[in-house]
């Protein structure tokens, strides 16, 4: 796939970019952008009924964001841990990971391993080539099928676009930027060349991140030092040793880098027809698992190493798309995708001569189809689709004076793994009149897991095989009601919303052999079933020409949620595994649950050059035990943020203020996946930080760009993340279009 990739990059005319601002000197030139993976209900506007919220590139730009998950704060309905720097884990309404669902251009990102913990595979997206992130909150199985069980993260990379004429035309931009927390560099190039029938556009993206500088200055809610890194740990002659730094706030094992690469190529057949390739390749360097490298055991260190190897992710999709205004359905769209997909794990314990590697090799072929039809106050979408998800697991252990290798235990049933997931859905949006609207809609579905174990070194199964069928389903119906009219600005919006989501177990869930700790082992149960989530919100938005406030209440139940906890194994709760004897686990349907919460953004355009927007973000989660209730983890604490932007001719400034409250220790869920370890006793303290950027047109297409964030270098650290955050950091980007 490497190969197909990188020859298409070297055979292929380059990329576009998006659109010019609006000061930048470049002639003018008719140019049509084209979405291809998106109907309407995917879309935010003003007749929308579930909760959408939207990140423009825009503003992504003026961030400075050095990753999509970094874009992300942008609305603080989102909220990203992180256990390294490169990281990046995604919580949506108290729901994180596997049970947030990622889409690119219109293709599923989750795959068969994705896990219940934390993830960071956003990262594999590249920021500087995003058209537009839209945020889908409360469960949203019903158009997007398995894991949209907090909602969805559905990404749009950058449009082809042609213009009216035979003659081909050319647009790009170049940009170099640097931060000096973490001393990184990324480079960007974009060209697109086009005409009125054929659109080729690159991306290419080179990220370099040094280690990672935590603030110097306590935090105003903590007056105390936390988690520094006072030592590193070099290796010589075969034997490990600790050294201390020379700069304990420097986070010393968390650099990496990593290449991205976008190719698009479109031809307009017709005024009806057109065909889409879309091809992506994202590589990274090892990613030093920093969390584990500060984990001590009797005063030593517990790891000498622990990275992730390179993290690759490869996507390879073709869409045809069909427009026609007199047909029955006026839009219909098929595509056909393949994914590829390579993690690894690599870890040796402090003066262990071992260095242990677990690698998963994923591919997933996809397809999916659906149609629109819009007849006079009704709109309706039918759609289907399909992935296969096929993985294979191995791992070995290499002894590093010898250079020999050895056999070890897989993550996953080292034979033949599988999932397919299959399902139709229908959408259906009528307007009853210009003041109400309602929506509705289903999803049948069916999921097929198959694993096997081929190999019994470690531990004899009395089984060699693992199926697993379930039948899935989601529905949802709403209501809006507009106190003027839909088409009016000036008017109020209510809205009414309830929602299905669920999720299919993966391999993760049901065919995972781990040690979680020596005497602890988890095996497979093929018993377990889909998690389901049942969402209702309540919106209310207030509409004008200046000004857009939006404010959602919900509550979300949570059945069959998948826990590990102890089990009994052919009627026994311990069995000798790799000779020593071990308490059994296994994954569960045990936990009931709720999660409540609300969010309100207001954006106020003051003056033609000034816009105000603040965000609050509050959730509350609770497992269901017997008459009592305990913390359920994922749920982060209360997140505030505002922003200013202030733009006139060639300079635009943009300020912002971002406070998350305190998660105090009693609302953990202990031993979970709140990683209390690497927080306070008392748990995780609040925290604040400002930030400012400046962006500067020159001439003849040339952009400066700076900002400071984090003024005040606060030392910090976000809730259930095991790297403290940057410290006080300068940027500076230069970015030149043509």
């Amino acid at each position: 796939m490497k190969k197909i990739i990188m020859g298409a990059f070297l055979g292929c005319s380059f990329a576009s970019l998006w659109g010019q601002e609006k000061f930048d000197s470049i002639p003018k030139m008719t140019i049509q952008e084209v979405e291809i993976s998106t109907h309407s209900f995917l879309k935010r506007n003003v007749s929308s009924i579930q909760p959408i919220q939207s990140i423009d590139a825009k503003k992504i730009e003026m961030s400075m964001s050095a990753t999509t998950a970094d874009a992300l704060l942008l609305n603080t309905n989102a909220f990203i841990q992180k256990s390294q720097q490169g990281g990046g884990s995604i919580t949506l309404r108290g729901f994180e990971a596997s049970r947030v669902l990622l889409y690119i251009d219109g293709v599923r990102l989750n795959n068969l391993i994705y896990r219940s913990g934390h993830l960071q595979n956003i990262i594999t997206l590249d920021p500087f080539a995003l058209h537009e992130i839209n945020l889908h909150l409360g469960a949203s199985s019903n158009l997007f099928g398995s894991d949209a069980l907090g909602g969805v993260v559905s990404v749009t990379t950058l449009l082809p676009k042609f213009s009216m004429e035979e003659r081909f035309k050319w647009t790009g931009k170049i940009s170099t930027s640097f931060q000096s927390v973490n001393q990184s560099t990324q480079n960007h190039f974009q060209i697109s060349q086009f005409n009125r029938k054929w659109s080729f556009n690159t991306a290419v993206t080179w990220s370099d991140f040094g280690d990672l500088k935590s603030g110097r200055n306590l935090n105003h809610f903590y007056q105390q030092d936390y988690q520094l890194r006072p030592f590193s740990i070099v290796r010589n002659q075969g034997l490990d040793s600790i050294i201390p730094n020379a700069n304990p706030y420097l986070q010393s094992g968390s650099a990496y880098s990593q290449f991205d690469f976008i190719e698009k190529i479109a031809f307009r057949k017709n005024e009806h027809i057109l065909h889409h390739l879309n091809l992506q390749f994202s590589n990274s360097s090892n990613i030093p698992r920093y969390d584990r490298l500060t984990e001590m055991a009797q005063g030593t260190p517990k790891f000498a190493e622990w990275y992730y190897g390179p993290q690759v992710r490869s996507l390879l999709a073709y869409d045809r798309v069909r427009k026609n205004e007199s047909a029955y359905f006026q839009t219909t769209h098929v595509g056909l995708n393949f994914q590829h997909v390579e993690e690894s794990r690599f870890q040796r314990r402090f003066q262990s001569n071992n260095l242990d590697r677990r690698n998963e090799n994923v591919n997933v072929w996809g397809t999916k189809a659906w149609a629109e039809r819009k007849n006079g106050n009704q709109t309706t979408v039918v759609g289907g689709d399909v992935y296969l998800n096929f993985l294979e697991s191995t791992a070995n252990r290499t002894q590093l004076s010898s250079g020999n290798q050895v056999a070890l235990d897989t993550r996953y049933p080292n034979g033949k793994n599988s999932m397919h997931q299959a399902g139709i859905y229908l959408e259906n949006k009528y307007n009853w009149s210009p003041k109400v609207q309602s929506q509705w809609g289903g999803r049948l579905g069916y999921s097929m897991l198959s694993s096997q174990l081929t190999d019994s070194i470690f531990f004899k199964f009395p089984f060699s095989s693992i199926q697993q069928n379930n039948l899935t389903y989601s529905g949802n119906a709403g209501l809006a009601f507009f106190s003027k009219g839909m088409e009016e600005v000036e008017q109020w919006k209510t809205t009414l919303f309830s929602s299905t989501g669920f999720r299919a177990p993966n391999i993760d869930d049901l065919g995972k052999i781990f040690e979680t700790a020596k005497g602890n082992i988890i095996v497979p149960n093929e018993s377990i079933k889909p998690e389901k989530t049942w969402t209702t919100d309540l919106g209310i938005t207030r509409m004008s020409k200046q000004l857009v406030w939006e404010t959602h209440a919900y509550a979300t139940l949570f059945f069959d949620a998948i826990v590990t906890s102890p089990f009994q194994y052919q009627g026994k709760d311990s069995i000798v595994y790799d000779g020593v004897l071990s308490a059994v686990f296994a994954n569960q349907n045990q936990r009931r649950a709720f999660v409540l919460g609300g969010n309100s953004q207001l954006s106020w355009r003051i003056t033609p050059h000034l816009t105000w927007n603040i965000g609050a973000n509050y959730t509350r989660g609770r497992i269901i035990v017997g008459d009592t209730t305990t913390p359920l983890d994922h749920i982060p604490p209360l997140q505030i943020s505002s922003d200013v932007n202030y733009h006139v001719g060639k300079i635009a400034i943009w300020g912002q203020f971002y406070y998350q409250g305190k998660k105090d220790i009693r609302d953990y869920l202990l031993n979970g996946e709140d990683n209390e370890q690497y927080a306070p006793a008392a748990g995780m303290p609040a925290w604040m930080v400002v930030h400012l950027k400046c962006r500067v047109a020159l001439v003849k297409g040339i952009v400066v760009q700076g900002g400071i964030e984090n003024i005040f270098d606060t030392q910090y650290r976000v809730f259930a993340s095991g790297i403290n955050a940057a410290g006080r950091n300068f940027q500076i980007s230069l970015r030149k279009s043509f």
